[in-house]
């Protein structure tokens, strides 16, 4: 995965994350940095203070205005277009519901996958490795040599 991010417009015109100011644009990107090995920033102007809106914002966000909603995404999509073909990012990360559901909708109108757009949440939860659970149905198959599944199947029984 190659990720670029999408700075959201009310969290970068409307909120401040972290203790410095600019918190609301390092924070995301330190945050995907620590998660994804494959970075990069779309064109500086168009990020962080001069980002685009996604089109889907102020009260948009509803199919009866697929229209207006793919024509006011035009802007951030022209911008991952370019990082696309420059970077080869192959997908977006936004904090944003509003811009997550924004954009899987209208990918696909700029010839992207819906499945293009992911969440911050998302990337860190992929990263977690949740270790120690499968270690106890791991020794438990060895001594008996059944899978987790027949066991269960054969204590059931």
């Amino acid at each position: 995965m190659v990720l670029t991010y999408h700075d959201s417009c009310n969290v970068a015109r409307a909120s401040r994350m972290g203790d410095k100011p600019g918190g609301q644009f390092a924070i995301p990107r330190n945050v995907i940095k620590a998660v994804c090995n494959n970075f990069y920033d779309m064109s500086s102007d168009t990020i962080k203070e001069g980002t685009f809106c996604c089109g889907g914002g102020g009260g948009l966000l509803t199919d009866d205005l697929m229209e207006l909603r793919v024509k006011g995404a035009l802007p951030r999509m022209e911008a991952l277009r370019k990082v696309v073909e420059d970077n080869g990012v192959t997908h977006m990360a936004a904090i944003c519901a509003i811009c997550k559901s924004q954009f899987s909708k209208v990918f696909p109108y700029y010839d992207f996958t819906m499945d293009q757009i992911v969440s911050v949440h998302q990337l860190v939860s992929n990263a977690i490795i949740l270790t120690g659970q499968n270690d106890e149905n791991e020794e438990n198959e060895e001594k008996d040599g059944k899978n987790h599944s027949q066991r269960d199947i054969d204590e059931a029984a």
